[in-house]
């Protein structure tokens, strides 16, 4: 297994994952597009109005999950799990992480406007992160397999550059 196989960088491409918020005994999940610096923070624009759920549970989360992944086939997966902490950019900041989302994938909702929301930038600060890689067993004549490898990756710390 390369370190770009088990790098969430490479994940970076894919641009839209799922975020885990603690709402109680029950996990608010929400799905969302993201930026990454490439290094240890991931960027998200956040759309809301006054009552916004997503808006008071991302204010009061401790810790945060965000979840990507991607699937080519059932023999063909890999996702990874990151755990961090979020809080907002001040507006005064959000020239500084632009570059995050010169690749991130955008639903055209965020082109559609005029927005009827405000909007703010999140900063999720990646603290530790874990993955699992399925991938098809090759043999030496290039044929798959019957049964993949699967690999389960475990990690702490910050992400290496």
């Amino acid at each position: 297994m390369t370190g770009r196989q088990r790098d969430p960088r490479r994940f970076g491409r894919q641009g839209v994952g799922v975020l885990g918020l603690a709402n109680g005994r029950d996990p608010y999940l929400i799905p969302l597009s993201f930026g990454f610096d490439g290094d240890s923070r991931l960027y998200f624009t956040y759309l809301y109005d006054d009552e916004s759920r997503k808006r008071e549970l991302s204010d009061r989360a401790k810790a945060t999950q965000f979840l990507v992944y991607e699937a080519s086939s059932p023999v063909d997966w890999q996702s990874v799990q990151l755990m961090g902490r979020l809080g907002e950019v001040p507006s005064d900041e959000w020239d500084h992480v632009g570059s995050a989302f010169e690749k991130a994938w955008h639903p055209t909702l965020f082109e559609e406007g005029p927005y009827t929301t405000d909007v703010t930038l999140y900063e999720f600060e990646i603290e530790s992160r874990s993955g699992v890689v399925r991938k098809p067993q090759q043999r030496s004549n290039g044929d798959s397999l019957e049964s993949p490898r699967i690999t389960v990756l475990g990690y702490c710390g910050r992400l290496e550059r």
